[in-house]
């Protein structure tokens, strides 16, 4: 199988926000992929179907995707390589992404042993990894944490090039854990840099481009500006519905639009 073909191919259904076609469309290659007796091509794309379960909030499908990816791991003796790290990080999100925070950052901890041992330190993979384990420790109010993290996230990104939209995800996710910690001001700074990073991209808007507007209609709530929060919002939820189809994100979001929208209506003509 040539994997970088059907990887570009599945790019492009995500690139032209056909979600209804993913799911089918993995199915038939990794069929194809086991039919061949392909074990690499089996196991990447066990990973794109672990992350793209995980992106619709279908977290059974995506935790059963994520074990078949360790189990092949296991079973072709790749243990302590780069597969393995990036298994091991895939899996770990599809966890958090189900609620199962202490199982997210055990194998967060294992994929960062492994990088270091394989001295990626300084690499796009342990950026990524950062990224990720911060919102582990954002879901458990460990914001120092949190922040330590994609502090060394955004380290290693800048000094890359072609980073653009990884570094407008992490300054987006530096200003969650700012907002939850009171520090209104330096929240506002990183979304305003995640925001003007997205909308420069060329083509089609970054998938977590929702996540930063979301932000910015959190800032504008806690601010009293209610008018901003709901145009954020509204713009939010349709970047994210576009990105991921109507997903857990989706429907915290749309409900505190619904908060917005009252706080609004309460506070007209005040």
């Amino acid at each position: 199988m040539d994997i970088q073909s059907v990887l570009q191919q599945l790019d492009q259904l995500f690139a032209q926000k056909r979600l209804s076609e993913v799911e089918p469309f993995l199915d038939r290659q990794l069929q194809q992929a086991i039919e061949e007796g392909d074990a690499a091509s089996s196991l990447t794309l066990m990973n794109e179907m672990a992350g793209f379960y995980r992106s619709i909030s279908q977290s059974e499908k995506s935790l059963a995707a994520a074990e078949d990816a360790l189990n092949a791991i296991r079973q072709m003796n790749l243990s302590g390589t780069m597969a393995h790290a990036t298994t091991l990080l895939n899996a770990a999100t599809a966890y958090r992404a189900a609620g199962d925070l202490t199982r997210a950052l055990s194998l967060y901890q294992e994929a960062f042993t492994i990088f270091q041992e394989l001295r990626v330190d300084q690499e796009y993979p342990m950026a990524g990894l950062m990224n990720n384990m911060s919102q582990v420790y954002q879901a458990l109010n460990r914001h120092e944490d949190a922040i330590f993290c994609l502090n060394r996230a955004l380290e290693i990104l800048t000094a890359l090039s072609d980073a653009q939209m990884e570094i407008a995800t992490t300054h987006s996710n530096l200003a969650l854990s700012l907002l939850s910690m009171g520090k209104i001001e330096e929240a506002r700074a990183h979304l305003a840099e995640a925001a003007a990073l997205f909308e420069a991209g060329s083509g089609p808007r970054d998938a977590h481009y929702g996540a930063a507007l979301a932000g910015l209609a959190e800032l504008s709530y806690r601010t009293g500006d209610y008018a901003q929060a709901v145009n954020y919002y509204e713009r939010a939820l349709s970047e994210i519905r576009s990105s991921f189809g109507e997903n857990d994100s989706y429907q915290v979001t749309k409900k505190n639009l619904e908060l917005a929208k009252k706080a609004w209506e309460e506070n007209k003509g005040k």
